[in-house]
């Protein structure tokens, strides 16, 4: 048992390289928590799907405390439930001051995710991974903005792709996609009773709240863990954020995880998952259990056995990607900054200074070795 235990911590202890400490560091201007979810097409969390040659990003996994048991990875410090947990951090969010734009003014969150990259052309194309930083400035009443650029420096995912990379003569990397701007949730309309929640967010449309044809029943107990975290990140004020976490607290199949660390801005809390409707695929949550705000949401492999494995012929052809070890991430999201601005280009005081932005079709230095092996 120990040594399984040691086998299954070596494989998430490592993590991916971010963007400075000071880039990324966490400013609250409040106890609020609220994230946007920004990626390459409009808001919506990364549909991470797995099969031979389709890979998405991978970060290292760091969780504190782990125990191996017939149910898999726990927490293994306290028998807590996760809805005990999330009823006590329900409890937290409604004694803090709400975090809700007056007239003239802007709800102002930043946040920073990783996602995966190709870079090359032929038959042995290259896999790297780049962070973003992503802006909202919201309003339950007027028009906002947002942004979303690429940051940081790009990082490979395996020593192959490194390789392919210098056998192609160490070219710049360049990013390979357009930006788009981030639509908007209504977090005004959010309701704030426990019971007219599922309701409303039965109610929205867009892509993070209609089924996409590979979930199964549909709007099941991982829709309603996925459409809860959406208005969360949202901007989700202090009484909606306890309505939601009670909410989620009636999800079946939500599991306490223990402590775990964020994987963008390394921050502690505590982890929650939920199983998806893709097989060996995790939707996972940590959440400060001091403040109850949300630090981070992600999609993590929960048993790569559930994944087509390539062959190794396969592998060298550049047909497909290695794939991804127990724990590692396929896509994440971390609070930055946030807080109350009088307008769509004003920053809370205190906001540390924006990562140098990574333009479109510019070519950067990549960083030494790689995440995996």
């Amino acid at each position: 048992m120990h040594e399984l235990e040691e086998r299954i911590r070596s494989l998430i202890d490592a993590g991916a390289r971010p963007v400075t400490a000071d880039e990324a560091r966490v400013t609250h201007k409040s106890q609020e928590p609220s994230q946007l979810r920004s990626q390459r097409s409009p808001r919506g969390k990364p549909l991470v799907l797995f099969s031979v040659g389709v890979l998405v990003v991978a970060l290292a996994l760091v969780v504190a405390g782990l125990t191996v048991t017939r149910k898999g990875l726990s927490g293994g410090v306290s028998p807590a439930s996760a809805a005990t947990f999330l009823k006590i951090a329900a409890k937290k969010a409604e004694s803090q001051t709400p975090l809700i734009p007056g007239p003239g003014q802007f709800l102002y969150v930043r946040n920073l995710e990783a996602a995966r990259d190709e870079g090359g052309s032929g038959a042995r194309p290259w896999w790297f991974y780049v962070q973003d930083i992503s802006q909202e400035w919201s309003s339950p009443t007027q028009l906002g903005r947002g942004s979303f650029e690429s940051v940081g420096q790009p990082e490979f995912v395996s020593a192959a792709d490194r390789l392919a990379w210098e056998e192609a003569g160490s070219p710049l990397i360049e990013t390979g996609y357009a930006l788009t701007s981030p639509d908007y949730l209504d977090v005004g309309a959010l309701p704030t009773q426990v019971a007219k929640i599922r309701k409303f967010l039965d109610s929205q449309s867009g892509p993070d709240f209609a089924t996409d044809g590979m979930q199964g029943d549909g709007k099941d107990a991982s829709w309603e863990f996925n459409a809860a975290t959406e208005f969360l990140e949202a901007g989700a004020s202090s009484k909606q954020r306890a309505a939601l976490l009670r909410f989620m607290a009636t999800i079946p199949g939500v599991r306490y995880l223990g402590s775990a660390v964020t994987a963008g801005t390394h921050r502690r809390g505590t982890l929650l998952s939920s199983a998806t409707d893709h097989p060996g695929l995790e939707e996972q949550a940590v959440i400060d259990p001091k403040t109850s705000m949300l630090l981070e949401v992600r999609q993590v492999i929960g048993d790569p056995s559930a994944f087509p494995k390539p062959s190794a012929q396969a592998l060298a052809k550049g047909l497909a990607e290695a794939p991804l070890p127990a724990g590692g991430i396929g896509s994440y999201l971390d609070p930055v900054v946030i807080g109350i601005v009088n307008s769509t280009q004003a920053y809370p005081r205190g906001s540390p200074p924006l990562p140098t932005p990574w333009p479109y079709g510019t070519g950067r230095e990549p960083l030494s070795g790689s995440v995996y092996p």
